[in-house]
C-alpha cells in the first residue's frame, strides 16, 4: 500500500472548470475551491494542494498561465459566481493580482490566459460583459456584447485580439478586441445553448487545399450536432458533424445524458486532423479529419469509462506553428476528462491504440464515516455527503487507479454511519441524514433494503450486535437520542425501542459480551448480550458522549488475546481522550453469560459495583477541538488514532500516554478516521475538505496545539461579568431599600429642599406647553379648497345657485359653464362625485385616516376596513371605528391587526389585540415564537388554569430555548419547575462551580439517579479542594452522608496543606533523622482508621484525573492515595498507595521543574513527615519489610538525592550531615538495583521490538525472499510478549521504581560536595559496587 488522496469532485456542467498546464499539471473546480494535481517524480502518484475559498461561491472556469514552469510563473486565473477573477501563485498558493467588476452584480463565468500574448486575460460575465485585462501593466478594457447571456469563452492562441463567446441563446460571438472592441461575426448555427469552444491547433483551414488563414473554431452544444466555424475567415461554418445516436460501446448498459440538462456536448481539438468530443452516453469520440466519408469524418470510441455525461475533454496545451508539421497522431496524447459520475479519466492516445493511465474516484461531499469490513479485511466503506457509498478494494494497486465501488440506488441524504455484518462479508448497512437506514448487498447489482422509518434526523451510529429472540445479529441504530433494535431479516418491522435516555453513542464488544450506550450527560452504560444492564453507569465527565471504542480483542502482534482487550476509549464533546479498563466488569459479566443460556435471572444483588466499572489507565490531551472519530489500531495493542474538529489527526500510545504523530494535511474537520487493515504505519482520515487521505504514520512528526492567550473577548468576558455583578448588587440595595409604597417615597421627596424646585420647573414647562399654537387643521377637500380660493370660482358658483331666482342668468351658454364647476351645494349626485374625488387624492397622499374618516359619513367603514386588511393598514382608529358595524366585524378586525403587528414586529401589541378577543392561546403562541418567554409564561399563569398542558409546553420551549444560547442555569429552573429533575441535573452538570455542581447532585438525586448524583458531589468537593477551602468539601459531605468516604481525604488534603506551608530547614532533617519530629501523617491519622475503613472501598472506586497539570491536581491525588493508606487494612495495600503517592509527586515536579526552581520541591516535606520515626527504625515505614518497601525507599533515595544537592540550601557536608550521606548509601541498593535498572530498559526495547514487527508486517516481498518470514515473525511476538510479561511482573511486585540512572547521575554530583578525600574515596566505590551489580 501507499500514501495517496482521493480528491473532491470538480463542479459540473462547466467546460472550463477543468484545465491542464504545460507540465502536465491539472486543475479544476471543487465548489468554491480549486484542486491542483503534480505528479510525483519517484512515481506516478499525484499529490493534491488545496486553495481553499478561493472564491466567495462556486468556482466556474481556470486556465494556467502559457508560461507556466517558467521560474516565477507558475500561475493560474480563476473566475467564479461572483464578480471578481483572480491570479494565484501556485508555488505558495496565494493571491498576487485580482480584478473586480464593477457591478457586484456579475458573476463571471469564463477566464482564459491568451496563448500568443501571455499578459492578456480574458474574462466574460454572464451577462456578456468581456473584460480584457493586461496583467503587465494591470490595465483592463470592458467589451460591452449587447444583451446576451454568456456561457463559455475561448481566446483564439494564433490572433491575440480574437475571442470566441458562446451564448445561451445558441449563438456564438467572435469578438475583436483591438481598440475599443467589435463583435466580428454571430455565427448560428446551433438552437441550443453552447457548451464549449476549441479552436484549431493551427491557424490555416486544414479540411481544404487553399491554405486560408480560417482560424478554425469548433463548437457543441446541447443538440446533437458539432459544428466546425471560419472564425478567422468570412464566419461561415466549414463542416458540420452529427453526433451517434446510440452508444458505440455496446458492451455494458449506459444512460443517455439528463434530459433536464440537454445532450451536454464537450469538444476539444486535439490535433489539427484529430478533434475529440463527448458523446450523448459518456464516451469519448475520437473524430479523424483526414479521411471525410461523404463529408462526414471517421468516428472512433477512445474509451468509455464514464457511465454518465462528460462535461470537459482538455489536454496539455500546443500550438503548431505551420501547416507543414505533421498531422499524424503523436507517439501519445494524454487527453483528461471529467464527467458527472465523479470520475477523471486520463487516457493515453496512441497511433492504433490507446491506454487509461488515470482513473481518480471523487467525493461531492463530506467524508462522514469510513469502516473495515471484518471478514474481508482488504474492502473498506466510506458514506459521504453526496448520499452515496463507496466500497474500496485496497488489495489491488491504487497509484494510478482505483477499484472502488459506488452505491447510489435509493439513497437520499448524506451518509452519516455505517457497519459491516460481523459474519456475511456482501452486506453493509448505512444510516442518513435524514433518518433513513438501508442494507446492500454489494455482490450484486439490486437496490438496497429499506427498514422502516424510525428515525427523522440524523442517525449517529450503527452496529451489528446479538438480541434476546434473533438468531441472526440484529442492527441496532442510535440517532435522536434513541436507541432501537431491527430485525435485519424483517425490514417491515417496527424496530424495538431499546433505550430513549437520550442515548448519543453506542458500541458492542467485539466478542458482543458487552454492549456500551453513552449518554448526553456523559454517563455510560454497560448491558450484557441479553440486554441486562449491569453494575452501576460510568459518569467521568457532564457532557455528551461523542465516540465509544473497544479495543480488540487481539491484534497481529498479540499470540493470544491482547491483555487491553477490555480497554474502551472514550471522546466526549471535548478535547479530551478518556480510556476506561473494564477488566473488573467482565469478570462479572461473563460469569453472568453463563446463566444467559439458562432460566436463572441476574437479580440485583449480582450487580457490579461501581467501582470496578470506573478505572481510568489514559487521559490523552492533544487536540484543541472536539474529538469526533476514534479508533484501534489492529496491529499492535494499545495504539490508538484520534481525528478532530481541529482538522488534525493524531496517533497515541496509549499505555506510554504518548502522541506519537499528527497529521495536518486536511484543510476541514476530520470526521472519520481508521487504521489501515493491511498497512499498520498507514492511517486512513476523511475530513469536510472532501478528501479522504491515506497517510503513512512515520512520514508525520508530532505536533502539540499552541495554547491560546487570554483573548479580548475572554477579557471583555470577566469585565462584563463584574460589571453584571456590580449592577445585581445596586438592583440588590435597591430593593432592598423599595421596601415602602410609592407613596412614601412622594412623602420623602417633598420633605427635601429640592422638591420645590422641581415643582415649580413642571409648572414652567406644563404651561409652556399649552401657551404653544395649535397647529391647524388640515381641510378633507384639498382639491375642491384649492379650487375655491379664487373669488371669481365662488362667484360662479353662487350665480350657478341662484339661477332660477335672477333673471340675468339667461344664457344656456352660462349656464353650462357654472354647471361644470365643483360646489359642496349640489344635487347629492354631484356631491357624491365630489367626495369620491376628494377620497382619491387623499389616498395617493397617504392620508388613509382622512379617508376613513369620511367613509363613515357614507357608512362606507366596511368597505375601507376591508381595503385596509387587505393593505397592511389597519391601525388603532380603525379598530376603534369597526364596533360600529358589528361585534363580529370588530373580533374580525382585532385578528387582523393583530396579525399585521406581529408582521411588524411589534409583538406585545398584537397580543393586546388579541387578548381583546379573548384569544389566549394564540396570544401565548405570539410571545413564543418571538422568544419572549417570560412574557408568554406570565400571561398564561395568569388566564389560564395551572393544569393546563400550555404552561407545561412554554416551559420546555422556554428551557430548549435556553439551552440553545448557552444559558444552561436558566435552562435548569425551567426543567425543575417541569419537575423534570433529571434534564436539569445534566445541565448544571456542565457548570464546574461547587455551587452548581452541589444543586445538580441534588437533582439527580430526586430523580432517582443516585448515581449521577454521588459522581456530582464528587466532582463538587473536589473543586472545592482545587480552591484549598476545605471547610466547604466539609459542609457538602455534611449534606450528603453517602459520600463520607471522602471525609478521610479532605482531611488529609488539610494536613497537607499545613505540612507544604512549613519551610524545610537543615536542621528539620536531623530532627526527623533522630525521629524527634511531631506527629507525622501516619501517626495523626492512626486513631481515625477504625472510624474510615469501612470506606476503603468505596475510597478506591473514585477515580482520580490522570492529568495532573497544577498544583491542586497534584495534591488531590496525593491526598487520595494518602488516604486509602490510612485506613487500609494490610501492610501491602498501604505501601502500594504510599508509592503511588510518591510516584505522582515525583513525576510532577520532573515535569515542572521551572515551578521547583521558583517555588521549592515538596517531595522532601512529604517524605520526612509522612511518619515520624526515623528511617533507620525498623518500625519505620522506609524499613526492609518486603520487596514494596524497596520502591519506597528508593523514592526516600532520590527525594533524599535532590534536597541535598539542591544549591538553595547551601548544605555544608559535615560531620552531621554525614548521617544523611550514610542514609543515602543503605537506600542506593534499592535504587540501584538490578530488577529496577532491567525495567527501566524494557520499555526501549518494547518499542523497538513493536517498531521491527510493524515493519516487517508493512512490507511487500518477493515469495522467495519469504520464506522464513514467519517463523521470524513468529518469534519477535513470542519475545514481544515475553517481554511484556516480565514488565507486568514487576509492576505487580514493586508499583514503580524512580529511574535509576538518573539516581547513579545524582549520586556522582553528590561526591563533588564531599570535601573529606576519605568519604569521596568510600562513597565512590561504594556507588561503582552497587552500579556494576545492577548493569549486569
Amino acid at each position: 500500500m501507499n500514501e495517496v488522496t482521493l480528491p473532491p469532485s470538480p463542479n459540473w456542467y462547466l467546460n472550463s472548470i477543468f484545465t491542464c498546464s504545460k507540465d502536465g499539471t491539472i486543475a479544476w473546480g471543487a465548489r468554491n475551491a480549486i484542486i491542483i494535481a503534480k505528479r510525483q517524480q519517484e512515481n506516478k502518484i499525484l499529490n493534491y494542494s488545496i486553495i481553499k475559498d478561493a472564491h466567495i461561491d462556486r468556482v466556474t472556469s481556470l486556465a494556467f498561465s502559457p508560461e507556466y514552469g517558467q521560474e516565477d510563473k507558475n500561475l493560474l486565473v480563476s473566475g467564479g459566481d461572483e464578480f471578481t477573477v483572480r491570479i494565484w501563485n501556485l508555488d505558495n498558493l496565494s493571491t498576487i493580482m485580482a480584478y473586480s467588476y464593477q457591478d457586484t452584480k456579475q458573476n463571471v463565468i469564463g477566464v482564459d490566459w491568451c496563448f500568443k500574448d501571455p499578459n492578456i486575460i480574458y474574462c466574460i460575465s454572464t451577462d456578456g460583459l468581456l473584460i480584457s485585462w493586461n496583467v503587465s501593466f494591470n490595465t483592463c478594457y470592458p467589451i460591452s456584447l449587447g444583451k446576451l447571456t454568456a456561457t463559455c469563452l475561448s481566446a483564439c492562441p494564433h490572433d491575440c485580439n480574437l475571442v470566441a463567446i458562446g451564448s445561451k441563446a445558441g449563438l456564438i460571438y467572435i469578438v475583436d478586441t483591438h481598440g475599443t472592441g467589435s463583435i466580428r461575426y454571430k455565427l448560428r448555427g446551433h438552437d441550443t445553448e453552447i457548451s464549449s469552444l476549441s479552436w484549431c491547433p493551427v491557424e490555416h483551414n486544414i479540411l481544404n487545399n487553399e491554405n486560408s488563414r480560417d482560424l478554425l473554431l469548433a463548437s457543441g452544444a446541447k443538440d446533437k450536432s458539432v459544428f466546425l466555424w471560419r472564425a478567422g475567415g468570412d464566419g461561415r461554418y466549414q463542416l458540420e458533424i452529427t453526433l451517434p445516436n446510440a452508444p458505440l460501446d455496446s458492451r455494458q448498459h449506459r444512460s443517455k445524458s439528463n434530459v433536464s440538462t440537454g445532450n451536454w456536448i464537450s469538444v476539444c481539438w486535439a490535433e489539427p486532423k484529430l478533434l475529440l468530443t463527448s458523446s450523448f452516453w459518456g464516451e469519448l469520440l475520437a473524430w479523424d479529419l483526414k479521411t471525410l466519408n461523404k463529408n462526414k469524418p471517421l468516428c472512433k470510441v477512445v474509451h468509455s469509462c464514464h457511465n454518465r455525461t462528460l462535461f470537459s475533454i482538455v489536454i496539455v496545451p500546443y500550438v503548431y506553428e505551420t501547416i507543414n508539421d505533421s498531422w499524424r497522431i503523436k507517439n501519445r496524447i494524454t487527453v483528461w476528462t471529467l464527467a458527472q459520475d465523479r470520475q477523471i479519466i486520463c487516457c493515453n492516445i496512441k497511433k492504433d491504440d490507446h491506454e487509461i493511465e488515470y482513473n481518480i474516484p471523487t467525493q461531492g461531499g463530506f467524508i462522514y464515516c469510513v469502516a473495515p469490513c471484518p471478514v474481508d479485511t482488504s474492502r473498506i466503506a466510506f458514506g459521504v455527503g453526496d448520499t452515496m457509498l463507496r466500497i474500496w478494494n485496497l488489495s489491488e494497486a491504487h497509484e494510478t487507479s482505483f477499484d472502488v465501488t459506488v452505491l447510489w440506488q435509493k439513497i437520499k441524504g448524506n451518509i452519516r454511519s455505517i457497519a459491516w455484518h460481523p459474519v456475511k462479508e456482501n452486506l453493509i448497512a448505512y444510516g442518513t441524514a435524514e433518518g433513513r437506514i438501508g442494507m446492500f448487498d454489494i455482490n450484486g447489482n439490486k437496490p438496497p433494503t429499506l427498514y422502516r422509518q424510525y428515525h427523522r434526523k440524523t442517525v449517529y451510529t450503527l452496529q451489528w450486535g446479538p438480541y434476546p429472540g434473533i438468531k441472526d445479529h440484529a442492527l441496532y441504530s442510535c440517532g435522536e437520542g434513541d436507541l432501537v433494535c431491527y430485525d435485519a431479516d424483517k425490514p417491515n418491522k417496527d424496530p424495538t425501542l431499546i433505550l430513549g435516555k437520550k442515548c448519543t453513542e453506542v458500541s458492542w464488544k467485539p466478542d458482543f459480551s458487552c454492549l456500551a450506550v453513552g449518554l448526553q450527560n456523559g454517563t455510560i452504560l454497560f448491558y450484557n448480550r441479553d440486554l441486562k444492564e449491569f453494575g452501576h453507569s460510568v459518569s467521568v465527565m457532564n457532557i455528551g458522549v461523542h465516540c465509544l471504542i473497544w479495543h480488540p480483542d487481539s491484534t497481529a502482534t498479540d499470540l493470544t488475546y491482547s491483555r487491553l482487550r477490555n480497554y474502551i476509549a472514550v471522546a466526549y464533546n471535548a478535547t479530551t481522550i478518556t480510556v476506561l479498563d473494564l477488566s473488573d466488569l467482565f469478570e462479572k459479566i461473563n460469569d453472568a453469560n453463563m446463566f444467559t443460556g439458562s432460566n436463572d435471572k441476574v437479580n440485583d444483588t449480582e450487580r457490579i459495583p461501581s467501582r470496578t466499572v470506573n478505572k481510568i489507565v489514559a487521559t490523552l490531551n492533544g487536540h484543541s477541538n472536539k474529538i469526533v472519530g476514534l479508533a484501534w489500531s489492529p496491529h499492535l495493542s494499545g495504539y490508538l488514532v484520534s481525528s478532530s474538529y481541529d482538522c488534525t489527526a493524531q496517533v497515541w500510545n496509549v499505555e506510554r500516554q504518548e502522541l506519537i504523530a499528527t497529521f495536518t494535511d486536511h484543510c476541514g474537520p476530520i470526521y472519520c478516521c481508521m487504521w489501515s487493515p493491511l498497512d499498520p504505519d498507514l492511517v486512513i482520515t476523511g475530513s469536510a475538505d472532501f478528501t479522504l487521505r491515506l497517510w503513512r504514520i512515520s512520514s508525520q512528526s508530532v505536533l502539540l496545539p499552541e495554547k491560546k492567550s487570554s483573548s479580548k473577548k475572554s477579557k471583555s468576558k470577566k469585565n462584563k461579568q463584574k460589571i453584571n455583578e456590580d449592577n445585581n448588587t445596586t438592583i440588590n440595595d435597591v430593593n432592598v431599600d423599595n421596601k415602602n409604597t410609592s407613596e412614601t417615597v412622594i412623602e420623602a421627596i417633598d420633605k427635601t429642599s429640592e422638591s420645590a424646585t422641581i415643582k415649580t420647573e413642571i409648572s414652567m414647562a406644563i404651561a409652556k406647553e399649552i401657551q404653544k399654537k395649535t397647529p391647524e387643521k388640515s381641510s378633507y377637500f384639498p382639491t375642491y379648497s384649492k379650487i375655491m380660493n379664487n373669488k371669481f370660482a365662488i362667484l360662479k358658483s353662487i350665480k350657478y345657485l341662484i339661477k332660477e331666482e335672477e333673471s340675468f342668468l339667461n344664457s344656456e351658454q352660462q349656464l353650462k359653464e357654472n354647471a361644470g364647476l365643483p360646489s359642496l351645494f349640489t344635487e347629492d349626485t354631484n356631491l357624491s362625485d365630489i367626495i369620491n374625488n376628494e377620497k382619491s387624492v387623499l389616498t395617493a397622499q397617504g392620508n388613509h385616516t382622512a379617508v376613513t374618516e369620511i367613509n363613515m359619513w357614507h357608512d362606507n367603514l366596511k368597505e375601507n376596513l376591508e381595503i385596509a386588511v387587505k393593505e397592511k393598514r389597519l391601525n388603532d382608529t380603525l379598530i376603534s371605528l369597526s364596533p360600529s358595524l358589528s361585534m363580529k366585524t370588530w373580533r374580525e378586525m382585532c385578528e387582523a391587526y393583530a396579525n399585521q403587528l406581529i408582521l411588524e414586529s411589534n409583538p406585545t401589541k398584537a397580543v393586546s389585540y388579541l387578548l381583546c378577543i379573548h384569544k389566549i392561546y394564540e396570544a401565548i403562541d405570539v410571545f413564543q415564537n418571538v422568544r419572549m418567554f417570560k412574557e408568554a409564561y406570565c400571561l398564561a399563569k395568569s388566564k389560564l388554569d395551572s393544569n393546563d398542558i400550555m404552561i407545561k409546553t412554554i416551559l420546555q420551549n422556554w428551557a430548549n430555548y435556553e439551552f440553545e444560547k448557552g444559558h444552561f442555569e436558566a435552562a435548569a429552573h425551567c426543567y425543575v419547575k417541569l419537575g423534570a429533575y433529571s434534564e436539569a441535573a445534566s445541565l448544571l452538570a456542565r457548570r464546574k462551580d461547587v455551587e452548581s455542581l452541589t444543586i445538580a447532585a441534588k437533582l439527580a438525586l430526586l430523580s432517582d439517579e443516585s448515581v449521577l448524583s454521588k459522581s456530582l458531589v464528587e466532582q463538587a468537593i473536589m473543586e472545592a479542594l482545587k480552591n484549598s477551602d476545605t471547610s466547604l468539601a466539609e459542609n457538602i459531605i455534611l449534606k450528603f452522608p453517602r459520600i463520607k468516604y471522602l471525609e478521610v481525604q479532605v482531611k488529609v488534603f488539610k494536613e497537607l496543606k499545613r505540612i507544604l506551608e512549613k519551610k524545610i530547614e537543615e536542621s528539620t532533617i536531623y530532627t526527623w533523622l533522630k525521629g524527634e519530629l511531631e506527629d507525622g501523617i501516619l501517626q495523626i491519622f492512626e486513631d481515625h482508621r477504625e472510624e474510615y475503613k469501612a470506606y476503603y472501598d468505596d475510597l478506591c472506586q473514585y477515580s482520580f484525573s490522570n492529568l495532573i497539570d497544577n498544583q491542586a491536581t497534584l495534591w488531590i491525588n496525593v491526598s487520595g492515595q494518602l488516604a486509602m493508606a490510612m485506613i487500609c487494612d494490610s501492610m501491602e495495600k498501604q505501601l502500594t498507595h504510599l508509592i503511588n503517592a510518591l510516584s505522582i509527586i515525583s513525576q510532577f515536579e520532573i515535569l515542572h521543574r521551572k515551578y521547583i526552581v521558583n517555588h521549592g520541591s515538596s517531595f522532601i516535606k512529604v517524605l520526612t513527615n509522612l511518619d515520624n520515626k526515623s528511617p533507620t527504625e525498623e518500625k519505620s515505614i522506609y524499613a526492609r519489610k518486603c520487596s514494596l518497601s524497596k520502591s519506597l525507599r528508593a523514592y526516600l533515595c532520590i527525594g533524599l538525592l535532590n534536597w541535598i544537592l539542591d544549591d538553595t540550601n547551601n548544605l555544608s557536608i559535615n560531620d552531621q550531615s554525614i548521617q544523611i550521606i550514610q542514609l543515602i548509601e543503605e537506600l542506593l541498593e534499592d535504587i540501584l538495583e538490578k530488577e529496577t535498572v532491567r525495567y527501566w530498559s524494557l520499555t526501549n526495547e518494547i518499542t523497538k521490538l513493536e517498531a521491527q514487527i510493524v515493519s516487517n508486517l508493512g512490507k511487500t516481498q518477493k515469495v522467495d525472499e519469504n520464506i522464513n518470514s514467519e517463523d521470524d515473525d513468529t518469534l519477535l511476538l513470542k519475545k514481544l510478549d515475553d517481554i511484556k510479561n516480565e514488565k507486568k511482573r514487576f509492576i505487580n511486585e514493586r508499583i514503580c521504581a524512580p529511574c535509576p540512572i538518573l539516581a547513579y547521575s545524582k549520586a556522582n554530583e553528590l561526591i563533588d560536595k564531599f570535601s573529606s578525600e576519605n568519604v569521596i574515596i568510600k562513597f565512590s566505590a561504594k556507588l561503582n559496587e552497587i552500579w556494576i551489580e545492577a548493569i549486569k
